[in-house]
């Protein structure tokens, strides 16, 4: 059932398989595409910071329309 919305991929920086979602459910598509692909290990502190305030500021536009 699920099945549909999940692909596989690789982690650019390290190569590790990841399983991500088609589609986001809370962020924008451009939220998404800027930081899928990179595990959270190879994620530094800075870029997961940097992605939580997009993913925030995501939700927020979304309550306000």
């Amino acid at each position: 059932m699920y099945k549909n919305l999940l692909r596989s991929t690789k982690c650019k920086s390290c190569g590790k398989e990841l399983t991500t979602l088609i589609n986001p459910i809370f962020s924008s598509k451009e939220t998404m595409q800027k930081y899928q692909g990179i595990c959270s290990a190879c994620m530094s502190n800075q870029e997961h910071h940097e992605m939580m305030l997009a993913m925030n500021a995501d939700i927020e536009a979304k309550i306000k329309t």
